[in-house]
């Protein structure tokens, strides 16, 4: 992972496309019919690309993702590495990128890396599969990620 990036904060670049953070939020969930996880979502409106392609803008999202993050007081530091796009455990996803369907993102990077009080600045980086452009295509996140209090879906 790139120690400093040069998308600026709370931007979604996805191929040549980028997207202003309207939302951004991670929590722990504590039960759901997957199990324990952990939701991240950051959503944003397109700046500049193709605006036909993106009518509602994007949103990269995990859904009670079994992600192995240790819940901890300060998550500044972190970094994450999932290997391809699902867990060989469950089989079950990590992150998708939504456009109008929700493609997988492979080979997620994240660094957690800086905090202000309940939010923390991360780095997500990625590769969307070839269903969404029809080539394998990069996505990256700067943005500033509120942590939620945990939460069940049971």
């Amino acid at each position: 992972m790139d120690p400093v990036s040069e998308l600026p904060t709370d931007t979604i670049r996805f191929g040549s496309n980028a997207f202003g953070v309207e939302r951004a939020f991670f929590r722990r969930i504590t039960q759901s019919w997957a199990g324990p996880g952990w939701d991240f979502m950051i959503s944003g409106r397109l700046r500049e690309g193709d605006a036909s392609l993106f009518p509602h803008g994007v949103h990269i999202e995990a859904e009670s993702a079994p992600i192995r993050l240790e819940q901890a007081a300060d998550y500044t530091g972190v970094k994450l590495e999932l290997a391809g796009a699902y867990d060989e455990e469950s089989g079950e996803p990590y992150f998708g990128l939504r456009i109008v369907e929700t493609h997988d993102i492979a080979d997620v990077r994240i660094q957690f890396r800086a905090r202000d009080g309940r939010r923390y600045l991360i780095h997500l980086s990625g590769t969307v599969d070839r269903t969404a452009l029809r080539v394998p295509t990069a996505v990256e996140a700067l943005a500033w990620v509120e942590e939620l209090p945990d939460h069940s879906y049971l």
